[in-house]
């Protein structure tokens, strides 16, 4: 198949607008659609190849998966390899575990399923994900094993065979992922099946060649429109688009009829010339490099990059870029690398490459390689410690109405909320709170940002205001009808007491004093708040960036959440709220707790207690000041 120099020009700016998106430089704010350009060029080039060789009678499966595999594996292995040596020095035993599966499976071509099984209610910041952009590359070697062997059949079931079979699969796979955007819009962005489609638009640009218009105007019109849908999408999208669903739509759309038009129009010319071509030669080890350095970047500032920052950052991927493209993919690519003619060294290699992170995945990221005063804390076993924390709540939130209490000595308390409600009652069970308040629990998923809002200011808020909700449209019913659940029945009407505990955000604090008013004006009941106590990281993590557990108490204290203070302060100045103040029993006079006497950590995560936290603060704030609807 001819090269075409603007399909390189088409690369080129699809990596450069992911690299300016993952670096936040503005106005490319829907820089992401740079990997569905991917796609949709890998479907155009791979189903000409795939059909070329098929019909002059020499194509083999085993042959292309060599190519392939040649193409792709040696970059990918090598960055999966660095990635793992950066994170061994920088991370966490509890970051590197993850870090070191991902290693494994990356190259392997599964990473995707990874990302896609861990998305979740403690799914961890994509800034602590330095290989999560394989997960792109993960889809396309899935569709390199697949698509073969579909053009085979499709040309078996004669001239327009693979016309109809592309076309069959692209309706499929679109509706499919159109309707995995309602019921689990994961599952739509990471899976290769509901990205198909996209593969599809390619092979079907490739296969409509021979009908490109005869018309130069309609050429060029064509050429010029779907180059001004691609540019608009790159400027007019951003991290809350709901995507892929319908946005990603126009992309693969007009992306398809800029191969499909090509070198036909005069136009192509505008993405042909030699910086975007050379930026599309080099764009897959560009790829590869610029996430890493983004997350490790992050990493070690602990906050976003100043502009100089940044082009010191950007520095690094042009020549991490340099580096990889040709030490590495290039020689590699051409059969002229050493590791080629010595093989058994080459194999040693990688098997070695695998065998370090599959034992530091079995191991629990190697947590003795730090000093020894954090051994004990990256031994501790995280997953026991997130099971510790819904049981009691889930529990409590089955019942239906309080226990009968003729005497009406103890109070109703019904308590309204996310993983922070559940954190809470946690510590009521230390207190042996059920012997003295008759508890009921009532959820709202924290995607939902607000524990309670109604009418109107609801609409709005989930429409343009909460990120959660702009990516998942699901959550525009879902988040209503939880709220009208947690406040109607009898746990609500026979409320004493009414305790919302929720992970209050920034992007809450310009409703949440309509929030507590809303409520209020609904019940009787007292309305208490819990406050917030989110950190930047967890006592482990905090203790890993500073080396030592010397020290770390001040350390968290510099290290809380910015947007904690100000929804604090929020809830200690409505008047219709009473503040359970458990921040307050953690810090003090710039100085958080983070450990207990024996060194425990008092949070498993950034904000969530241990059953040492549990016990640390029912002992701090006492029935007093976790309990005071208790007079």
């Amino acid at each position: 198949m001819d090269r075409r120099l603007d399909i390189q020009g088409l690369r080129g700016i699809a990596v450069i607008a992911v690299i300016l998106f993952h670096f936040d430089i503005p106005p490319i704010s829907g820089g992401f659609i740079g990997v569905d350009i991917f796609f949709v060029i890998s479907g155009y080039l791979m189903t000409g190849i795939i059909l070329g060789q098929i019909q002059d009678g020499r194509f083999a499966y085993r042959d292309f998966c060599i190519r392939r595999i040649k193409r792709l594996f040696p970059a990918l292995f090598a960055t999966a390899v660095g990635v793992f040596l950066a994170g061994l020095t920088l991370f966490a035993a509890f970051d590197f575990e993850r870090l070191s599966a991902v290693s494994i499976l990356a190259p392997l071509g599964l990473s995707n399923f990874y990302f896609w099984a861990e998305a979740g209610y403690f799914d961890a910041d994509a800034i602590r994900k330095p290989l999560l952009h394989t997960w792109s590359l993960a889809v396309e070697i899935q569709f390199y094993l697949i698509w073969p062997v579909l053009m085979v059949l499709g040309a078996r079931l004669g001239r327009l065979g693979p016309v109809l079979l592309i076309v069959a699969v692209a309706i499929l796979s679109c509706f499919a992922s159109l309707w995995f955007m309602g019921v689990s819009p994961v599952s739509a962005f990471f899976l290769m099946p509901l990205r198909g489609y996209e593969f599809c638009l390619g092979g079907m640009a490739f296969l409509g060649q021979p009908y490109v218009p005869r018309s130069a105007l309609l050429k060029h019109s064509l050429y010029a429109l779907a180059l001004a849908v691609v540019v608009v999408c790159f400027v007019a999208y951003n991290k809350l688009t709901p995507f892929p669903g319908v946005a990603a739509l126009p992309v693969v759309l007009a992306t398809g009829v800029l191969l499909w038009v090509g070198t036909a129009s005069f136009l192509s010319k505008a993405v042909s010339n030699r910086v975007l071509c050379a930026l599309g030669d080099v764009s897959y080890s560009a790829y590869l490099v610029h996430w890493p350095i983004v997350v490790f970047g992050f990493y070690i500032l602990q906050r976003p990059p100043e502009p100089a920052e940044t082009a010191g950052l950007l520095a690094l991927v042009a020549l991490g870029t340099a580096a990889l493209f040709f030490i590495v993919e290039q020689p590699l690519r051409r059969g002229t690398h050493v590791f080629l003619t010595a093989w058994r060294a080459s194999i040693a290699v990688v098997m070695v490459a695998f065998a370090l992170p599959l034992h530091a995945w079995g191991t629990g990221g190697w947590p003795g390689r730090g000093p020894d005063a954090l051994y004990s804390l990256n031994t501790l076993d995280m997953e026991a410690m997130e099971k510790f924390l819904w049981p009691y709540f889930l529990n409590l939130q089955r019942q239906q109405d309080y226990a009968d209490d003729p005497q009406n000595i103890r109070p109703n308390v019904l308590i309204i909320g996310d993983s922070q409600a559940a954190d809470y009652v946690n510590v009521l069970a230390a207190l042996d709170a059920e012997k003295t308040v008759d508890l009921i629990t009532r959820s709202v998923w924290t995607t939902c940002n607000i524990p309670y809002l109604a009418g109107g200011m609801l609409k709005t808020f989930l429409e343009e205001d909460n990120p959660y909700s702009i990516k998942d449209p699901n959550l525009l019913t879902k988040c209503p009808e939880m709220m009208d659940l947690a406040t109607s029945g009898p746990a609500f009407e026979k409320a004493d007491a009414i305790v919302l505990a929720f992970a209050w955000r920034d992007v809450s604090l310009a409703v949440m004093s309509a929030s507590f008013q809303q409520l209020a004006a609904r019940t009787d009941a007292q309305i208490y708040a819990v406050s917030n106590k989110t950190f930047k990281r967890s006592p482990v993590q905090l203790a890993n960036q500073l080396g030592t557990t010397q020290g770390l108490s001040g350390y968290a204290y510099k290290n809380i959440r910015s947007w904690t203070p100000p929804t604090n302060a929020v809830i200690a100045a409505e008047p219709e709220v009473e503040m359970i103040d458990i921040l307050s029993m953690l810090c003090a006079q710039n100085a958080c707790h983070m450990l207990n006497d024996k060194g425990r950590p008092l949070l498993w995560d950034e904000t969530h207690f241990t059953q040492w936290g549990v016990e640390f603060v029912a002992d701090k704030g006492g029935q007093a000041g976790l309990m005071p609807f208790v007079k």
